[in-house]
């Protein structure tokens, strides 16, 4: 075969091969941009969807531990937008976090932050390719704090609706007690846990309960007995 007949015959059999590969590249980089980063899960048998990946706001009003001033909230903020657009609607929080007089303060800022996510433009990649992120509501898990006042019932249905108006919500995905006193205090463990069974059965305020640092006995029998 001479030189021309033979770069002709090759040519023939690269060009499908390199379109092949083009399209194949240029499909995994729109399936980054349409796709989620972060997938969603069901919890359990409850009927729940969560995102597989939840995070927490600890630093945010927190002083004495991290340094925390006001003008970190822009950048926070900045943060939160880059989380929900990859997916991200779980956060975790509590009413004590915050220090001093910033107590409460992460509640507040989530509250705020969704607020501005949704009436901000979407970014380019949800107003061009479609993205359902802001279709997925925030959904917040916060920790209420088994402080040494809080020792009736009504007293924990009274932090859950100061957690909903910081927050701006009729309703929390989950709310936990934040510590276990039935060490120390085991009348208030139970005023505790009747106050938050109360919020989650009758006045509807929450998707559901847990306690973050619980005696398993007394979750069990709050809870009854597994189906």
């Amino acid at each position: 075969l001479t030189m021309t007949k033979r770069i002709f015959i090759t040519s023939r059999r690269f060009v499908p091969a390199a379109l092949v590969f083009l399209w194949l590249q240029i499909y995994n980089c729109l399936s980054i941009v349409v796709s989620p980063k972060v997938l969603r899960v069901s919890v359990g048998s409850t009927g729940l969807t969560l995102s597989e990946i939840g995070i927490g706001t600890w630093q945010w009003g927190n002083r004495l531990l991290y340094n925390y001033n006001p003008d970190q909230d822009k950048e926070l903020y900045q943060t939160y937008r880059v989380l929900r657009d990859a997916g991200v609607t779980l956060f975790d929080t509590a009413d004590s976090y915050g220090t001093f007089d910033l107590n409460g303060r992460a509640e507040l800022l989530l509250g705020q932050f969704e607020r501005n996510y949704l009436q901000q433009e979407p970014s380019f990649r949800q107003k061009y390719f479609g993205g359902t992120h802001r279709t997925k509501k925030q959904q917040v898990a916060t920790k209420l704090a088994p402080y040494p006042w809080r020792i009736t019932p009504k007293s924990i249905v009274d932090a859950t609706k100061a957690s909903l108006t910081r927050l701006g919500q009729d309703k929390l995905t989950l709310a936990q007690l934040h510590w276990s006193a039935s060490n120390y205090l085991p009348f208030q463990e139970e005023a505790l846990w009747e106050g938050i069974t109360k919020t989650y059965d009758q006045d509807g305020h929450l998707s559901g309960t847990s306690c973050h640092s619980s005696n398993p006995v007394f979750a069990l029998n709050v809870q009854g007995p597994p189906p």
